[in-house]
């Protein structure tokens, strides 16, 4: 659409990451979800959580990606998730696990209710934590939670629904109206003359935004 600008546009890419698992779960809005990590793809979901009609809550302990969300209209942000079983906060039915980290997954698993699912969307690229997979299959198997992957690369092929080319889409007219943001606070755009020095600033989190945005136009 001629109102979508390419810098708005891209981040459909970010859209269709989560969206896999809104369509392979049983969990159905007005349910209670819980997104744990706020980076590009944990704002998404959270975002697409509002927009289906879920009863959202993020959480991250980075306090300016909170008060992003928060101006993104995510109205429940926190800084981690709180435990059902030691606090008055409820289970939730759904929880997307979108930073890669096994304590959130763990905490996601500890505040689903009985039959609730946790999708793991975030990569678990390198252990975060000391912590042994016992921890989070027990509560697996005594909370009969159903945790699995994103699905995020298992989608059909175009044209059936919820196909990657049904799911970009849906991610690039939401963006063109508004109904989901991708502003500029979300990036800094670079030109893709070198770009390896940028991963090394995102790998050791030097950059000033969330991510990086390659502009070709700079070259």
């Amino acid at each position: 659409r001629d109102s979508l600008s390419p810098e708005t546009a891209v981040f459909a890419r970010m859209v269709k990451i989560p969206m896999p698992s809104f369509a392979r779960t049983s969990i159905r809005p007005p349910e209670r979800l819980a997104v744990a990590g706020l980076g590009v793809v944990g704002l998404m979901a959270a975002q697409l959580g509002r927009l289906y009609g879920y009863e959202t809550y993020a959480c991250d302990p980075d306090p300016e990606r909170q008060r992003v969300a928060r101006e993104y209209g995510i109205g429940n942000v926190m800084a981690e998730l709180p435990d059902p079983g030691a606090t008055r906060f409820a289970p939730v039915g759904l929880g997307l696990e979108c930073s890669g980290h096994e304590a959130a997954a763990m905490a996601l698993c500890r505040a689903a209710r009985v039959y609730g699912e946790v999708f793991l969307i975030g990569v678990p690229w390198v252990p975060r934590t000391a912590m042994l997979a016992q921890a989070i299959l027990h509560r697996v198997f005594y909370g009969y939670v159903r945790l699995q992957s994103g699905w995020e690369g298992e989608m059909p092929g175009a044209p059936a629904p919820h196909s990657e080319a049904h799911h970009f889409g849906a991610a690039l007219s939401w963006l063109a109206e508004g109904r989901m943001r991708a502003g500029a606070e979300l990036y800094s755009a670079v030109s893709p003359a070198a770009p390896q020095s940028h991963y090394q600033d995102l790998l050791h989190n030097r950059t000033p935004a969330p991510t990086v945005l390659f502009d070709w136009r700079m070259l």
